[in-house]
């Protein structure tokens, strides 16, 4: 299994990479800038919390990916989004438990919760 450091490097390229070329500009809210700021915000908060390194882990993964599912609309971008990182995971043989809860994150940001 890779890193904690070394599988976030790799999220943020593939979001990175993904988000400008396949999310269309008309959502200029969810864009690589927000998703970017929301990484940033996840780190800052969860430093002043005592949560273990693992779950620093899913927060931030789960921050990378909430907005990929764009790609397609806004209808369900929760959903896709769930579906995007669950495969990019699976691809790096990622605890199956920590996926759910990493999709559990990224459909809380669901309206309404």
């Amino acid at each position: 299994m890779k890193s904690s450091e070394s599988l976030l490097k790799e999220a943020e390229v593939f979001v990175s990479n993904f988000i400008p070329t396949n999310v269309p500009e008309k959502y200029i809210y969810h864009n690589l800038a927000h998703t970017k700021n929301v990484v940033n915000a996840c780190r800052e908060i969860s430093s002043k919390y005592e949560i273990s390194e693992n779950e620093k882990e899913i927060l931030e993964l789960a921050a990378w990916f909430h907005d990929t599912g764009y790609d397609k609309g806004s209808l369900d971008h929760e959903g896709r989004s769930c579906e995007y990182v669950e495969t990019f995971l699976k691809e790096k043989n990622y605890n199956p438990d920590n996926i759910q809860h990493i999709k559990g994150c990224i459909m809380a940001t669901k309206v309404p919760q």
